[in-house]
């Protein structure tokens, strides 16, 4: 039910934010009310408390952030009110983040190393594994002690496996084939 929530409201808070042209704004806007409600849990229940009328949690929105937020974001903020989809609010966020990251083709992914990589060298795998994927992406750099050599770089469920234990494990299955 939450996953399908998130994605009708998120879908239908994306589309608007592409009707009018304010799709960084909104994200800016509804990322930095998520952390509020992560940092004020007792807000959010308020606002997900069945007993509570929802024209006083309407009220209590429009006291804490009308002239704080786009009047688009307050709009939505009440339509989750009225149709009881508050609690769903952090999900929807990350499918709001998700859709835009898809329309900007933008892959986030892992890349694993035996130590620390650099900036510059997290960039060059970037830049080469978006050019493998057709989109850009944003890797971050996970420390594995058991390749041995080399990296590993997850992206979206793909695999791309570049480590000298990832080739000795090829060579051995070539081998047994033989």
């Amino acid at each position: 039910m939450e996953l399908a929530a998130a994605m009708v409201y998120g879908q239908a808070l994306f589309d608007a934010a592409v009707d009018l042209d304010k799709v960084d704004e909104i994200k800016e806007e509804i990322t930095a009310l998520d952390e509020i409600f992560k940092a004020q849990p007792q807000y959010a229940e308020i606002m997900k408390n069945p007993a509570l009328p929802a024209a006083r949690k309407k009220s209590l929105l429009r006291e804490a952030f009308e002239g704080r937020v786009m009047n688009e974001v307050l709009s939505f903020l009440f339509i989750l009110v009225d149709k009881r989809r508050f609690g769903f609010y952090h999900a929807i966020v990350k499918h709001y983040l998700k859709l835009m990251d898809e329309r900007n083709q933008m892959g986030y992914g892992k890349i694993y190393s035996v130590v620390p990589l650099t900036e510059e060298q997290i960039a060059r795998f970037e830049e080469e594994t978006g050019k493998l994927m057709g989109e850009k992406i944003q890797l971050k750099n996970k420390i594995d002690k058991n390749l041995i050599g080399g990296v590993k770089i997850k992206v979206d469920g793909k695999l791309i496996d570049a480590s000298v234990s990832g080739r000795l494990k090829h060579m051995k299955e070539r081998l047994q084939m033989k």
